[in-house]
């Protein structure tokens, strides 16, 4: 088949399957991070996390197009969306029988409930408040949600633009 400007929709080439796996990859990570120091809140968490992880997956999948290039500024989004859901996985707050910590506190120390892996005093929920910190993690997944409203709002933008 010789090569053509319209090649890439010719040969039937997707960028898709490469844009889904990246979403979850994205999301088996957070996941895999925050069941590594889950402590008494992540059995409510079992309820939220795999909407969330859904969710993110499927906004990612709906708004690449099916054949052709990606414009630049749907693949920042992307990324940014990315950014987001890490961010708030890593600042989950969590609680077990001793001292409370943060996802990112317990990766980076012993693990969960060690004295290095407290949460930082400063943190909502860290210290007879831990409603507050159960708050201050759902409200963390905002930006996230934010980034899927937008990618799935281009989507509909495209959709509905005339074709020239």
């Amino acid at each position: 088949m010789p090569c053509t400007g319209n090649a890439f929709k010719e040969t039937g080439t997707t960028l898709k399957p490469i844009a889904v796996l990246t979403a979850i990859l994205v999301v088996t990570l957070c996941l895999v991070a925050r069941f590594m120091t889950g402590g008494w809140l992540i059995f409510p968490g079992m309820l939220v996390y795999p909407v969330i992880g859904i969710t993110h997956i499927w906004c990612h999948a709906k708004t690449i197009p099916r054949f052709g290039r990606i414009e630049r500024a749907r693949m920042k989004l992307m990324a940014v969306s990315h950014m987001c859901l890490v961010i708030a996985f890593l600042l989950q707050w969590d609680v077990g029988d001793g001292p409370s910590w943060l996802t990112v506190t317990a990766l980076l120390g012993k693990g969960p409930g060690w004295p290095n892996s407290d949460a930082p005093s400063w943190w909502p929920g860290s210290g007879d408040r831990p409603l507050l910190g159960v708050t201050i993690n759902l409200l963390l997944y905002v930006p996230a949600v934010v980034s899927w409203v937008l990618l799935v709002q281009r989507r509909q933008r495209r959709l509905t633009q005339p074709t020239k």
